[in-house]
């Protein structure tokens, strides 16, 4: 009976433990992997756009400081007193650092366009983006919280199930337990109080043997001594039968 309580206590645990690991498994899973990996890339882009949008501005800054180098050189080269170049060599010049700077103006046009096109690109794109995907990150997290807490809870009425169980286990083990106790010592008993009826039997019957061995013997010696007496006896008997027929 211990080995078939045993084999029980050993499934019971058994079963416990897988299904206390299933639901550790299963609270273990990362239900807003998707939510979160959106966010990463947004937030990526937004990255890329950021470096993208600082190498305009420094291609900005640089050619501004050209501009204001060539710009610099015709005010020293216009304002340099003593001997006057040549009124065409001096239109050349002008011309020159005119169109250096209208070629660098329109970089600048250029870079100016892509960075509007690229701040567009980011306020009505990417930071829409990022609000949707902050706004259904919020939710999977209020989901997932929802979700922790009725797992916790779930996992609290299932520990406590099992508290139960284990208890009420624990209980008839203890009572089976008392139970072939009991058995033992029943079947002691019976033993005990078989044997002592079936020798009680066997010296009542010794007894009735010796009783009657004497009872044979003593009737023995009575029929030798009244072998004599018993013909009157008869007589007596048969006379007194005989009587009372006559009176009937």
């Amino acid at each position: 009976m211990s080995e078939v309580l045993n084999k029980l206590k050993q499934n019971y645990l058994t079963a416990t433990q897988l299904a206390l690991s299933q639901l550790q498994s299963s609270s273990a899973n990362n239900i807003v992997d998707p939510e979160f990996e959106k966010k990463h890339e947004l937030i990526m882009n937004t990255k890329n756009s950021n470096y993208k949008m600082l190498s305009l501005v420094q291609k900005l800054i640089h050619q501004m400081n050209e501009c204001a180098d060539a710009e610099r050189d015709l005010s020293h080269f216009l304002g340099k007193k003593g001997h006057r170049p040549k009124l065409q060599k001096t239109l050349d010049v002008v011309g020159r650092v005119m169109e250096i700077t209208a070629s660098e103006r329109n970089d600048q046009l250029t870079a100016l366009g892509a960075l509007k096109e690229d701040c567009d690109d980011l306020a009505e794109g990417g930071i829409l983006d990022f609000c949707q995907d902050a706004e259904q990150a919020e939710t999977a997290r209020v989901a997932y919280a929802e979700s922790l807490a009725y797992m916790k809870k779930t996992t609290e009425n299932t520990q406590s199930i099992v508290r139960e169980h284990k208890s009420n286990f624990d209980e008839l083990q203890q009572r089976l337990e008392n139970l072939e106790t009991l058995t033992n010592l029943r079947e002691k008993v019976l033993i005990g109080f078989a044997k002592a009826y079936i020798q009680s039997q066997i010296a009542f019957y010794e007894k009735n043997h010796v009783l009657t061995g004497s009872i044979s013997n003593a009737l023995l010696e009575h029929e030798h001594q009244s072998s004599g007496e018993e013909s009157s006896v008869i007589a007596k008997l048969s006379n007194t039968s005989s009587e009372g027929s006559s009176k009937k």
